[in-house]
């Protein structure tokens, strides 16, 4: 790069001393490689002639003036001409610019060139400035510690600090090769850090069944009062499905319907909280479903329409990633977790005099070690559907837990087993 810039240099200052050194004039006055302007425009440059009369230094007449001499003869270098004879003005004089001759021209060059050189090269002392130089001094910045910073909020003080303290834990066992287990979408997901160990179709929309009731729970727990008593309506008991077993006119707490939705997966309970719910509402607007859906856009449950409150309609649509959410956010809740964990419990009406012995739908409950509780959900649509809370491996917490989602399966507890075995192999928790 050095000599390319030397090579552009000998080529651009012979050409730019040409152009300067043009504006000299010659013995005529007429301008060299240039056309000829009017004489009063160049006045400065050259003079054609110079009349007797004129005097071409006003310190010239001072001095003459001084010395009592007559103006007639001027003591400044310049013999005065004879009469009639034209003035050849002194070129040193009267050129503004003193003329080169070309050992000069080819020395001034030379030097300069050298110059550009060393100051490439780094060799260039440069020119030493004087003691006035301007200095331009930054303003001393005063920055504040880390300490001194506002907190974070507390929703992500959590994802903070797990980037402080990454986890790598579990670790693919790449031995085990990856197997396509049976299901429409299936997902296994750890709640805590979000990884993803277990992924198919996890984002595709598809109806979900009762696993619908995952959500009508928040709903109620949210918004009803568990000791609340509620009358069991004909339109409830005559609901799709057998689940159950409510009796019309019984009066049950909401707590008691809780119960019996969530672990027999009841479509009867689901209707009979909907209308008791309903009932306490003036807004026409302000119903139940309405609420469903209000929650699910509080959850981020960007991909679920709920249209009723059992599952039984193929329009309730979500996807696993979304139920894999709501599960966790439903797990959370002690009364939930309690219920969901729970096998086989028996329910009275609060006269006493209607009990109901309710066994839980999740056929792997109390049959598979490690398995915490979830919910089932079946319609033709939807194929056989599950969401399982199931610990890790290590067993170190009870609430070390991974949620499992299996939607469209033929054989949801086939395809449980399958799951759960192949992450057991797949993955090292130590």
């Amino acid at each position: 790069m050095r000599y390319i810039l030397l090579f552009l240099i000998a080529i651009l200052l012979p050409i730019f001393a040409f152009l300067n050194f043009s504006y000299d004039t010659d013995t005529s006055g007429k301008k060299i490689g240039s056309d000829a302007e009017p004489e009063n425009q160049t006045a400065s440059l050259n003079f054609s002639e110079v009349s007797s009369d004129t005097n071409f230094s006003d310190d010239a007449e001072s001095e003459s003036d001084e010395g009592g001499n007559n103006s007639d003869k001027i003591d400044s270098g310049i013999a005065k001409p004879a009469d009639n004879e034209p003035v050849k003005p002194d070129e040193d004089a009267v050129s503004p610019s003193k003329k080169m001759d070309g050992s000069e021209i080819a020395t001034s060059i030379s030097e300069y060139v050298n110059r550009i050189f060393n100051s490439i090269s780094g060799t260039d002392p440069g020119v030493v400035e004087s003691s006035s130089e301007i200095r331009h001094i930054l303003p001393s910045a005063t920055y504040a510690s880390p300490s001194a910073f506002p907190e974070t909020s507390t929703s992500v003080q959590p994802y903070l600090e797990r980037l402080k303290n990454p986890s790598f834990v579990p670790l693919r066992n790449w031995d085990v090769d990856f197997e396509d287990i049976d299901g429409e979408a299936l997902l296994v997901i750890e709640p805590g850090s979000q990884k993803v160990l277990y992924n198919k179709n996890i984002f595709e929309s598809r109806p979900i069944a009762s696993l619908t009731k995952l959500i009508t729970a928040l709903v109620v727990i949210g918004e009803l009062d568990l000791k609340d008593e509620v009358t069991i309506s004909k339109n409830a008991v005559d609901a799709y499905g057998e689940m159950g077993g409510l009796v019309v006119d019984e009066k049950l707490t909401v707590e008691n319907l809780l119960y019996i939705m969530l672990i027999s997966s009841s479509n009867d309970a689901a209707v009979a909280l909907e209308e008791y719910y309903n009932s306490l509402r003036t807004d026409e607007n302000s119903t139940f479903v309405w609420a469903m859906n209000r929650m699910a856009q509080e959850l981020r449950l960007f991909d679920s329409v709920f249209v009723e409150p059992t599952g039984i309609d193929e329009n309730n649509i979500s996807t696993a990633y979304d139920l894999a959410r709501l599960a966790d956010h439903a797990f959370a809740i002690p009364m939930l977790r309690q219920i969901m964990s729970t096998a086989i419990i028996d329910v009275m009406s609060l006269d006493g005099k209607i009990a109901h012995r309710i066994v839980n739908s999740n056929k792997l409950l109390g049959v598979i070690p490690g398995v915490l509780g979830g919910k089932t959900g079946y319609t033709e649509e939807a194929g056989e559907s599950i969401v399982l809370f199931v610990k890790k491996l290590d067993l170190s917490q009870a609430d070390d837990y991974l949620i499992y989602v299996i939607l469209g399966s033929m054989d949801r507890t086939k395809s449980s087993r399958h799951l759960i075995d192949w992450m057991g192999n797949a993955y090292v928790w130590e």
